[in-house]
């Protein structure tokens, strides 16, 4: 009797317990097979010293051996974030590369592109990203240009001696003494030439009526050697400064 009771007991245990655990289903799905196709490892730039603010292209290689054709997307990581995605299409027997910009910033930096493939259930790639790649970007340094510098002084100390010296020979210029043959007579049978009161009183230290003819020529051409002297004054130094050289040579 005791032995019944302790079979019962054991009958509602297995029960209440759940009884025999279920049979394990066996899949008949098979494991994916790897397809002869990848992204390479290495990642590659249009430029390999990018300059701050320079825009650069970041390109990666798909390799496909597998007879297979497949389409995809190519994402492309700086520093962890994603700055692009480019769908791609890759035949069988190719090595094509996706490639994507990217604004360069200052410092250093890693780059990182991954591909997602459009494959049948049964298809997996060799490898889904490439190798991280370092890349340095130099800072862009700007001058700013010095206010005034030696160069602009010595410009402005030239500029106002040329101003200078061509006002001075304009001056030289307007002393010249008109010719008896160059005065034109007025109908009061004087003559109307235009000279100032400084000429008339260099006419009036030459002789009446202008002087002789030789002397006023000599002396407005001494005018003109002195004028052509102050606006030609760079030569005339250069001149000067290169007699001056000689005479202490030969000495």
């Amino acid at each position: 009797m005791k032995n019944i009771s302790l079979f019962f007991l054991a009958i509602l245990a297995f029960v209440f317990l759940g009884g025999f655990p279920p049979a394990r289903a066996q899949s008949n799905a098979p494991a994916p097979a790897t397809i002869n196709a990848r992204i390479l490892p290495t990642v590659w730039y249009s430029t390999l010293s990018a300059v701050q603010g320079e825009q650069i292209k970041i390109y990666a290689g798909i390799q496909n051996n597998s007879g297979k054709d497949f389409n995809g997307t190519a994402d492309f990581y700086i520093d962890g974030a994603k700055i692009s995605s480019v769908p791609f299409s890759s035949s069988t027997g190719t090595l094509k590369y996706v490639a994507a910009d990217w604004v360069a910033e200052a410092g250093e930096h890693t780059s990182l592109v991954k591909i997602s493939a459009l494959l049948q259930s049964t298809d997996s790639l060799i490898s889904y990203q490439s190798d991280l790649s370092n890349i340095n970007v130099r800072r862009k340094i700007t001058i700013q240009p010095k206010e005034k510098t030696k160069e602009n002084f010595v410009d402005s100390v030239i500029s106002s001696v040329d101003k200078s010296a061509n006002v001075l020979a304009d001056n030289l210029q307007s002393l010249k003494v008109l010719t008896k043959s160059h005065q034109t007579p007025s109908a009061s049978g004087k003559s109307s030439g235009t000279n100032s009161p400084a000429t008339s009183a260099i006419s009036g230290l030459l002789g009446p009526n202008g002087g002789v003819n030789a002397a006023t020529g000599a002396f407005n051409l001494l005018l003109d050697g002195a004028a052509a002297l102050l606006k030609n004054w760079k030569l005339a130094a250069a001149g000067s400064l290169l007699l001056i050289l000689l005479y202490l040579f030969l000495k």
